[in-house]
């Protein structure tokens, strides 16, 4: 019994080893054995050990549905035994496969549990990784104040301990607070401080994280083939790591920046890999993001029917899920459909509602693209002199959306960009040169706040709408 225990630990060492220089095959191949060997001895240690840490392999991989059980068991396992560290470390992992698979509420929970046990015990590094765990929480449900405080205390106990990785975890978040809140700025200043530590620790998933963070922000400021580069030099990465959550990211970005580039077919190939890792991760945040990718490319192609079938799952999901930013994301998308399709009573509504929600988020890339959005349905409403008063307003928006884009240094995607400037063209001939710039200048200088009290006001004037 004693030859197979020590077995079973060198094997537990040797996979802790392999990890420890990214060799997940071997490091799996090895936690296996040890397992079964620690079940031949009954060491519930040993198996609840071997099991989070297959768990955590899977993980790694993106394979959610695959390490929830094995985390679910080794939990069990070290709630009868009764060790509050392993209690803790347990809980954060199955808390972030819970929030990678949509379910928040239970990974907050989870959270809190193990960062009430690493108060207990005083484990400042512990502290450290369970408020950063609950800070993305926050993030996923929108409560950017809470969240932001959250990482700043985890930074802050990071940096008293010189832990670097953790420094460098905490500034990529951070830098994805300032993305999801178009502080385009501030964003890519952390996510390069980020990707520095990254390297210098020879983090490869940090490095590729980091170069697909920065690769959004590039893709929000139009500057699309500088995207790209990021993307593939990230994609290569999380490929040779077998980082299935990764590549199915990078490919999602990849495919929507592609679609900018007005190269659909090559959109519709990343798209369709990144839709199908989801589907087998069980990752319902990465799926219904993909799904709104793919409405998206469908209302290009002229597919409404395909877009509003994926548009309607991707909101259910995300809703689901408690994905704020999500939900007001499909509901533009399902508004700017129904202007295509000539239901103008019905986008309004649903374009009015995902311009509410983007702006209570603070997103406010989202929120001059739903101004864009609804100038162009009152363009469309814009029908001869009588409706002038859609025109003024359609011309006050559009001056709003171009100010907007202009402070956030950002570009609106195709699209919204599309329409709006064919919005400014038709209006621009209904109201003539003169009134036309005079409404478009009273818009530029509204802030974005202004804008969406204007927008989400009813048209009543005839000149400016005020």
């Amino acid at each position: 019994m004693d030859d197979i225990r020590s077995a079973a630990i060198a094997r537990l060492r040797a996979g802790i080893a392999a990890v420890n220089e990214g060799d997940y095959t071997t490091a799996q191949t090895l936690f296996e054995e040890s397992h079964a060997l620690f079940r031949q001895v009954g060491d519930n240690v040993g198996i609840a050990w071997t099991l989070n840490n297959l768990g955590e392999i899977a993980a790694t991989r993106g394979d959610h549905t695959q390490a929830r059980p094995l985390f679910e068991q080794a939990l069990e396992l070290r709630r009868a035994i009764g060790d509050a560290a392993q209690i803790a470390l347990t809980l954060n992992n199955l808390g972030a496969v819970a929030g990678e698979q949509g379910d928040i509420l239970m990974a907050r929970k989870l959270f809190e549990e193990s960062l009430g046990l690493r108060r207990a015990m005083g484990d400042q590094r512990g502290i450290a990784y369970a408020l950063f765990n609950l800070a993305n929480v926050a993030a996923n449900l929108a409560d950017y104040g809470a969240a932001h405080a959250l990482f700043e205390e985890s930074l802050a106990l990071r940096r008293a301990l010189e832990d670097q990785p953790g420094i460098a975890w905490a500034l990529l978040s951070l830098g994805n607070l300032g993305l999801v809140q178009s502080d385009y700025g501030l964003a890519r200043s952390y996510y390069d401080d980020s990707l520095a530590l990254f390297r210098a620790a020879e983090d490869r998933d940090g490095v590729a994280w980091a170069l697909s963070n920065i690769g959004e922000v590039l893709h929000h400021q139009g500057y699309y083939t500088a995207a790209q580069a990021r993307y593939d030099e990230s994609l290569a990465i999380f490929r040779e790591r077998a980082n299935k959550l990764g590549v199915a990211w990078v490919l999602n970005n990849a495919g929507d920046t592609a679609c900018q580039e007005g190269d659909d077919e090559t959109a519709r190939t990343l798209l369709e890999e990144s839709l199908i890792l989801a589907r087998d991760m069980g990752n319902r945040r990465v799926l219904a993001w993909a799904l709104h990718s793919f409405g998206s490319l469908a209302v290009l192609r002229a597919d409404h029917t395909t877009a509003r079938q994926l548009f309607d799952q991707s909101l259910s999901l995300r809703r689901a899920i408690g994905d704020k930013r999500g939900s007001a994301e499909c509901t533009i998308s399902l508004g700017m459909l129904a202007r295509t399709e000539g239901r103008l009573d019905q986008s309004q509504i649903l374009l009015k509602a995902g311009l509410a929600q983007s702006n209570a988020i603070g997103d406010r890339r989202q929120t001059a693209q739903g101004l864009a959005a609804l100038a162009a349905l009152m363009a469309d409403r814009a029908e001869g002199g009588r409706q002038a008063r859609f025109a003024a307003r359609s011309a006050q928006l559009s001056g709003a959306v171009m100010a907007a884009t202009e402070v956030l240094k950002a570009q609106l995607d195709r699209q919204y960009r599309v329409p709006h400037e064919g919005a400014i063209a038709m209006m621009r001939l209904a109201l003539g040169p003169g009134e036309f710039n005079a409404a478009f200048e009273v818009g530029r200088r509204l802030s974005i706040e202004e804008a969406v009290t204007l927008a989400l006001s009813a048209v009543t004037n005839t000149h400016f709408g005020g």
